[in-house]
């Protein structure tokens, strides 16, 4: 019988399928002709216009990955609390309350209600998570959303809206980006290059960049589209690509997830 922590890796491993899926699908658009144009008026600007919406696949594939994700740590959680490490007796519901939390906002207590301090008292977790450790409960609520700085609760946040989002049967905001190379040549035969991205439908493209000293006689430029998450998931990761991101959240999984949760289910 498979161990929960080997079910967990079965459904990363899931994730790494779809996300090759998505990489298929991606290289369709970049290698798609009319897919954008970029439009100039009388006074020089210019304007980017996508002529096509993210690939509806992308929609589907995505929400696949995020159900894996989130379905994975709670086999987990319940795995956790399921090996009684303290050997308390359990409530006789458990089962059905028992879910990792993904808690985006530090909890409160009292009226009008006040902000726990963080790290908040297990008492917080101990309807999702009766009888765990003390050392399970400082590694899970050490990765929740609702903490700042970096660290793996900000991937932690990204599942949990994009899950919200996938709960609530609406599409996720998938976007058509587009970034900027820009490959330039000075008078005195050095050379430079600048890539920038981010660019969504409507976004003016800007002039290239100034560089000190000699100006560029010659610009090269080139266009590479990309799909992003829009600015449910937060500012940062809605510019970097959607693959990106996802494949991001698998990294963490392996390498910090797993190992966690391999040390504490005994």
């Amino acid at each position: 019988m498979l161990s929960a922590v080997d079910f967990a890796k079965l459904k990363l491993a899931r994730v790494s399928v779809h996300l090759g899926e998505i990489n298929g699908v991606l290289r369709g658009l970049v290698e798609a002709k009319d897919t954008y144009e970029i439009l100039r008026d009388a006074n020089g600007k210019e304007t980017l216009h996508f002529l096509v919406d993210a690939p509806s696949d992308l929609h589907i594939i995505s929400g696949e990955i995020v159900y894996q994700f989130k379905s994975a740590l709670d086999h987990l959680a319940f795995a956790l609390v399921q090996s009684n490490p303290r050997g308390v007796k359990l409530p006789k519901e458990w089962e059905g309350a028992c879910q990792f939390p993904l808690l985006p906002t530090v909890p409160t207590y009292g009226s009008p209600p006040l902000e726990y301090p963080v790290p908040v008292p297990y008492q917080c977790f101990k309807k999702r998570l009766p009888g765990i450790s003390e050392e399970a409960y400082a590694f899970i609520e050490g990765v929740q959303p609702y903490h700042s700085g970096p660290g793996v609760h900000n991937i932690l946040r990204i599942i949990g809206k994009l899950a919200n989002v996938d709960k609530h049967k609406y599409p996720y905001a998938l976007l058509p980006t587009l970034s900027l190379r820009e490959d330039l040549t000075h008078s005195n035969g050095m050379t430079g290059m600048s890539v920038r991205g981010g660019f969504k439908h409507g976004a003016e493209i800007p002039l290239p960049d100034e560089f000190p000293g000699e100006p560029p006689v010659h610009t090269k430029r080139s266009f590479t589209p990309y799909i992003t998450f829009d600015k449910t998931i937060g500012e940062g990761p809605d510019t970097l690509g959607a693959e990106d991101v996802l494949q991001v959240c698998l990294e963490q999984f392996e390498t910090v997830i797993i190992p966690a949760f391999d040390r504490l289910i005994q």
